[in-house]
């Protein structure tokens, strides 16, 4: 198949063999579809719709994505590194053992997100949606989630040494789960995680 002239949706569809290095892609949808352990470097997406599709083990470094959305989509093993994602939506998908060392995510929403174990230290990840998302034992040290909704949000064995979680949504977290370290939180989030431990403010 010839990715230069890309049809505008594909659906259960294996992209194994298909080369993307340095290809741009614009407003294509693909549904179920594998590019697994496919060379996808430089690949620039803008406003792309990847549903329910594998890149476990894919070469997505230096890869750059506008508004684009990876819904439910599965990252195991994936080379991310300096990739960067802006105002993109990655609602459900795992990036579980991917490697994401000098990734940039900017803004956007990740709700439901699988992020476990991974390295994600001194990164800007102020304003984004973290709804629910999986960031159990996580090196989250330096990073900033100022104003980003982190409801519900799973931190368990999380460090968060000197992290800024400042005027970020934090209810149904159970930040006593994680490790706290000259983490920086706003009057407000003091007060209710003290209520949380049974504490009374007066």
């Amino acid at each position: 198949m010839q990715l230069q002239k890309m049809e505008k949706e594909y659906q259960d569809r294996e992209f194994t063999d298909d080369p993307f290095t340095d290809l741009e892609i614009k407003g294509v949808t693909f549904i179920n579809c594998s590019f697994r352990g496919c060379q996808m470097d430089g690949l620039i997406t803008r406003s792309c719709l990847f549903s329910n599709c594998d890149f476990s083990f894919s070469q997505l470094y230096e890869s750059v994505h506008y508004h684009s959305a990876f819904v439910n989509c599965k990252f195991y093993g994936a080379n991310l590194f300096s990739a960067s994602f802006r105002q993109c939506k990655g609602t459900g998908s795992s990036f579980y053992h991917a490697k994401l060392t000098g990734i940039t995510i900017e803004q956007g929403s990740y709700a439901y997100a699988i992020f476990t174990e991974s390295d994600l230290h001194k990164m800007d990840l102020s304003g984004m949606d973290l709804q629910y998302a999986n960031l159990q034992d996580c090196n989250l040290t330096k990073s900033i989630f100022r104003g980003s909704n982190l409801s519900h949000a799973i931190f368990t064995g999380a460090c968060l040494k000197q992290a800024d979680l400042r005027d970020a949504q934090i209810d149904g977290v159970d930040l006593q789960s994680a490790k706290l370290d000259q983490t920086k939180i706003d009057f407000n989030q003091a007060v209710w995680m003290a209520r949380n431990m049974g504490c009374v403010v007066e």
